[in-house]
């Protein structure tokens, strides 16, 4: 990828210039990158949005848990990850 920077009159890069032919296979590996960009939002996966409304589907159905419940059950399966606190 032969890139070009862009810098201010200290040096420090500012922007970068990118030929069209890898900003093609950059949107193409990552679609909706573009999208994104103009947009300034993330988009969701299919597989993102149908966990999500699983969720908020089991939290209607079943209700939902409090955030000190969240943290028990989390230091409870994951007690690793609260070893300095």
């Amino acid at each position: 990828m032969d890139l070009q920077y862009i810098s201010d009159s200290n040096g420090t890069p500012k922007s970068v210039i990118i030929p069209i032919e890898d900003w093609n296979r950059i949107k193409e590996k990552y679609r909706g990158l573009e999208k994104d960009l103009q947009q300034d939002v993330y988009i969701l996966s299919d597989t993102q949005e149908k966990a999500i409304d699983k969720a908020l589907e089991s939290v209607k159905k079943d209700g939902g848990m409090s955030h000190e419940e969240v943290m028990k059950e989390t230091r409870k399966r994951f007690p690793q990850l609260f070893k300095n606190r």
